[in-house]
């Protein structure tokens, strides 16, 4: 699979969990490009690149998760924005750069219009691309990633189960593993644990493509009816009351 990286399969494999959210994204990203330009991938090699995009996609939502406690949800997604743009969510100095620059080529444009209507040309409308547009435009799958962040935070007492839930689903059950069938693991397959895997695949098809969410679709499968549902801290938080 010359087509695919090494050093893309290495971080996605090892050094996402110590990674920052942006650069987790744009890894993830960058595998769906990648297959997308080399073609379908074989079994079981798409299950296990999937399902290592599913773990550390899993990684960055409960990372920027406990963010939500210091900011909201529109302003971690102006920082995701910036920072899938700029690589780093706090500097806005390329912005600004990008912004002077428009600014001088719309001066000198200007300049070079008077100077040919001061001789009785007529003045062309000509739009001219914006250097600030060109290369800040940030991907339109951020909202769907801020979604999934945000059903993470609301459900902390399932959502801290989800990177043992989904390393059980892929790792072992859609690689013809029995492990996850235990009965110690019956806490983490309930319909609630199902509901936050689907929706980390739909953020997964976003980012990287039909073809790799599509290997990790038969884990919704499984049987998630073991156990009995978590319960949010609200509820508890309401009955105390």
């Amino acid at each position: 699979m010359g087509y695919i990286p090494s050093h893309l399969v290495a971080f996605l494999r090892f050094d996402a969990l110590r990674s920052t959210p942006h650069l987790i994204l744009q890894a993830i990203a960058s595998l769906g490009r990648a297959v997308d330009k080399g073609g379908a991938l074989p079994n079981p090699t798409r299950v296990i690149l999937a399902g290592h995009a599913l773990i550390a996609l899993t990684a960055a939502a409960l990372a920027d998760a406990g963010k939500l406690d210091e900011m909201s949800a529109a302003e971690l997604l102006e920082r995701t924005r910036r920072a899938l743009v700029t690589g780093n969510p706090d500097d806005d100095q390329v912005l600004s750069i990008l912004a002077s620059a428009d600014e001088l080529v719309r001066y000198n444009l200007e300049k070079i219009h008077a100077a040919y209507q001061e001789v009785g040309a007529k003045r062309l409308s000509i739009d001219f691309p914006s250097l600030t547009d060109s290369v800040t435009t940030p991907p339109d799958w951020a909202p769907r990633y801020i979604d999934l962040v945000e059903k993470f935070r609301a459900n902390p007492a399932v959502a801290r189960h989800m990177l043992q839930t989904t390393e059980l689903a892929v790792f072992e059950a859609l690689v013809g593993g029995t492990a996850h069938q235990a009965q110690a693991f019956d806490h983490l397959f309930t319909e609630e644990h199902r509901y936050m895997l689907n929706v980390a695949r739909r953020c997964i098809q976003d980012i990287a493509g039909v073809a790799i969410a599509d290997a990790l679709t038969p884990a919704l499968d499984l049987d998630f009816s073991r156990g009995s549902p978590s319960r949010g801290d609200r509820d508890v938080e309401t009955e105390q009351r």
